[in-house]
């Protein structure tokens, strides 16, 4: 897929523009047709969980990758790979291709609060599923446990 200007979009913020243009920002990027928002903000600011609110509610795509790991980007070969991997897939390219149509790939990943006092457990989970010469399907889907 051939990415222009005009579908992605990089923003670097500052913490007060932030939160009073974020509308402003999805919503002209929304008109505009944009594909991919990308924002790179500092580490020690809490964008994240904003951005990703204002990605579900703009049903629009998002990368935020902090100012931290942008600086490592030139020198760093596998932090380069990583971002561009993750912007193919969320513009839905394809990073790697399974050779055999009847392997299923299965990718499972847990998270759970840093102090475990609530003892939750999410499980996510995913597969791309293909049999001879049907479309690859995607599966995927998450569970909150409790911890034993």
């Amino acid at each position: 897929m051939d990415v222009s200007i005009s579908t992605l979009i990089l923003i670097f913020l500052k913490l007060e523009f932030f939160y009073i243009g974020r509308l402003t920002i999805f919503q002209n990027a929304k008109q505009k047709n944009v594909e991919l928002l990308m924002f790179i903000t500092k580490s020690n600011r809490e964008y994240h969980r904003e951005i990703k609110v204002m990605e579900h509610e703009f049903d629009m795509r998002t990368q935020d990758i902090r100012f931290e790991t942008a600086l490592k980007f030139e020198r760093q070969l596998n932090t380069r790979r990583n971002i561009v991997n993750k912007i193919n897939v969320k513009l839905g390219g394809i990073n790697y291709e399974v050779e055999s149509p009847t392997r299923i790939i299965i990718g499972l990943e847990t998270s759970q609060n840093s102090t475990m006092r609530d003892g939750l457990i999410c499980v996510g989970f995913s597969a791309k599923i293909g049999f001879f010469k049907l479309p690859f399907q995607k599966c995927k889907d998450f569970v909150v446990l409790r911890r034993f």
